[in-house]
């Protein structure tokens, strides 16, 4: 091996699990890591609603990003490295072009966005190197090499991409780890060392991947990818999970775990060995996320007596020719099934509902309404459907004139704007905001009041309220206060008084750097993406081993002019408004 190498991780708000994957594997190998975590709460839709922001956000957030870049160049990373979500692919690519210029370091960018649309991402000058596929084996291989390329050497590591001399070198998908075993526990100190409430509840999977491929879902995308890598839905052995829940007390004594599995219990005899050895070795309460396929009563009653105190469950829909067109997995009868196991052992649980399913109409709401009045589900989680690049729905979705082919420009090129928890992309937003509110205070309401309500939709309407405050944080917030088992809903409360006294930690290591004044110091990004993406408008991605920074020629950067933000945080259509 050679000279162990710098690596810093640039992530935003909380806590990433694949981040501490890829930092802990790259310590497991002898390199140095730093994280940074960038907080944002002004971005969260739980606190803004609006486009603009707050008159206090914007000279925060220079002192901000001022004392994380002094971090980062005081740290003298030999990579910079980005866990990229499509939602926030344009603030990475623009703090890469940042920390690029002032570090020197080649960024290399990661994640599900980056899968989706690795084409898109070549085109990309603030990207030097980038992962399409699974990155830890591909991270300790480009750091061991990593010199080479910047000499000029082509890597043939499977799954980085890099463009240079105006050519693309592809190298298929980064190897799958079939083995999970195999991987070092994430590297949480990393995260609690910038929020330490983050420790009071900690975050675990037992799997990667998943067995479905909802059409809404990244799983959709990923699963084809990986049909003929092995297998995409990979289950650690309880044994090493127990391993894992076991160091965590020791480390770092959370008072609760949750298990963010994309299915968690897929296997039932994998259940009744966890659920025995987790009764009687940690013992902690426990939450976990599911579906209700899996949520048979015997499996409610193991987990239960083991210490599950909070369930979440996808149901999305209770339209059975919904259910087919975005390829929901579980029948009526089993959701059936699922809630009374739940409520008959008294879980406190939480079912994730969908509103903007194309085809539905408002007689698809008052039917799961009249269904989630009847199971009492504690909280009813309304996510409003948002088109994600290369998701099979989206076909549908143009076919029905909900958006037009010229809109994935704007979806691949993360500049869809609207927030999945108010709005999305429904076009029947407006119309649907009396179901939202009435889906978020059900469970506070007795059953013959939602009924009475039901019994003549125009009273529905008049609860319509473009609040998300009113609609959705506001039970929620109730939820936490009067209602034990919700410690999900209090960690999020925490988290953000968490971030808001992180931010001012920074913003008082700035002002004893820089002194009271708070103009500038930030090298800024040298270039921002432009509006619809294509060969002939963006330069090539940077070829220059030492990650110095080119700019876009004068078309790419006209071609932003009269454009606006695309989507809205109220819903709607993703186009730009002026477009038409």
């Amino acid at each position: 091996m050679r000279a162990p190498k710098k690596v810093t991780f640039i992530y935003r708000n909380y806590e990433g699990l694949g981040v501490g994957y890829l930092a802990s594997y790259a310590r497991s190998l002898g390199h140095q890591v730093q994280l940074v975590l960038y907080p944002d709460p002004w971005c969260d839709t739980y606190v803004k609603q609006k486009d603009k922001n707050s008159s206090m956000a914007g000279p925060l957030q220079t002192r901000v990003n001022r004392q994380l870049q002094d971090e980062i160049v005081d740290f003298g990373p030999d990579l910079l490295c980005f866990s990229t979500v499509t939602d926030d692919y344009q603030w990475c690519s623009e703090t890469a072009g940042s920390l690029r210029a002032a570090t020197g370091a080649p960024s290399l960018f990661g994640g599900v966005h980056v899968t989706s649309v690795p084409e898109r991402v070549a085109l990309n000058p603030n990207v030097d190197l980038f992962c399409v596929g699974e990155g830890e084996r591909l991270l300790g291989r480009l750091l061991d090499e990593l010199d080479d390329w910047k000499a000029g050497e082509d890597l043939n590591i499977p799954g980085l991409w890099y463009t240079r001399g105006g050519l693309t070198h592809r190298n298929g998908l980064g190897e799958s780890v079939q083995t999970l075993d195999e991987l070092p526990f994430p590297a949480k100190d990393l995260f609690y060392e910038r929020l330490p409430g983050l420790a009071r509840t900690y975050t675990i999977t037992t799997s990667r991947g998943c067995p479905y491929k909802c059409t809404y879902c990244y799983n959709a995308v990923m699963l084809p990818m990986y049909r003929d890598e092995g297998r995409w839905m990979r289950q650690r052995s309880v044994a090493n999970v127990i391993d894992e829940c076991r160091w965590a007390m020791e480390n770092f004594q959370p008072r609760h775990f949750l298990f963010m599995d994309d299915v968690f219990a897929s296997s039932k005899k994998w259940v009744e060995e966890f659920a025995a050895r987790y009764k009687q070795e940690i013992g902690v309460p426990f939450a976990l996320v599911t579906e209700a396929v899996v949520l048979k009563d015997d499996v409610v009653r193991w987990l239960k007596d083991a210490g599950l105190v909070n369930v979440q469950i996808g149901v999305q829909t209770l339209n059975e020719e919904s259910k087919t067109r975005i390829d929901r997995p579980e029948s009526r009868a089993q959701l059936e099934r699922a809630l009374t196991s739940l409520n008959r052992y008294d879980v406190h649980y939480q079912v994730d509902h969908m509103l903007g399913v194309p085809g539905e109409t408002d007689r698809d709401q008052q039917a799961a309404l009249e269904f989630y009045n009847q199971y009492r589900p504690d909280i009813v989680s309304v996510f409003w459907l948002k088109y994600y690049p290369k998701l099979p729905i989206i076909d549908f979705a143009i076919e029905k004139g909900i958006i037009r082919p010229e809109d994935i420009d704007d979806i691949e090129e993360g500049r869809n704007e609207a927030s999945y928890l108010f709005g999305g992309n429904a076009p029947e937003f407006a119309r649907w905001l009396g179901y939202n509110m009435l889906f978020g205070w059900l469970n506070f309401l007795p059953r013959s009041v939602v009924s009475f309500l039901l019994a003549s939709p125009p009273r529905i309407h008049r609860l319509s309220f473009g609040s998300f405050f009113l609609s959705s944080s506001l039970p929620r917030m109730l939820s936490t206060v009067f209602r034990r088992p919700d410690f999900r809903g209090r960690d999020h409360v925490r988290r953000l008084l968490g971030q808001m006294v992180y931010i001012f930690e920074l913003v008082a290591r700035d002002v004893r750097r820089h002194g009271v004044s708070s103009g500038p110091t930030l090298v800024p990004a040298p270039s921002v993406l432009p509006g619809p993406v294509g060969a002939s408008s963006l330069s090539p991605a940077l070829s220059d081993p030492a990650g110095m920074v080119a700019a876009l020629p004068p078309t790419a950067a006209a071609s932003l002019d009269g454009r606006t933000l695309v989507g809205r945080r109220s819903g709607g259509n993703v186009y730009a408004a002026g477009d038409r």
